[in-house]
């Protein structure tokens, strides 16, 4: 019925920093140092030309499913200004009733719904009971299950 992006899409900018700060949520240390390694074997040119093939893909995807943006100016894997660019664009692709965003004041990396979680339940109750009633109002085929609102 629609697409929740929390602390996501990542302008990835290919520095170190940035790929330390990424490994601090990663709660394995196994799984850190695999990623480590895999890293380390990656060049830098074939990390920002992904990148920026990944970027493109968004910035370019036709797709209108209503999309909701979770975000935060302390988040600092997901900056808010590139973030808010592709928001922005893809509003003016699809407009205010597909693409929704919430930005969070203060809190880190995905940690939302740890810091804000009764705010973050209700942005996602009215983010899935808007997108619900557009599905079943609208022409989908899907229209003819049965919906009932979120119980968030």
């Amino acid at each position: 019925v629609g697409v929740v992006f929390d602390s996501s899409p990542c302008h990835y900018d290919a520095e170190v920093h940035t790929l330390l700060t990424a490994l601090n949520y990663v709660s394995s240390k196994s799984m850190r140092e695999k990623l480590i390694v895999r890293a380390t074997s990656l060049s830098r040119q074939s990390v920002e030309n992904r990148f920026h093939e990944y970027w493109n893909g968004l910035l370019t995807d036709a797709q209108d499913t209503p999309q909701l943006y979770l975000y935060s100016p302390t988040d600092h894997l997901s900056p808010c200004r590139e973030l808010e660019k592709l928001i922005e664009l893809r509003k003016g692709l699809f407009g205010e009733r597909t693409i929704s965003k919430h930005k969070f004041p203060d809190s880190e990396h995905c940690c939302h719904l740890l810091k804000y979680p009764e705010q973050y339940t209700n942005v996602i109750k009215t983010f899935i009971d808007k997108s619900v009633g557009e599905y079943r109002h609208g022409s989908n085929p899907l229209e003819t299950l049965p919906i009932t609102k979120s119980r968030l």
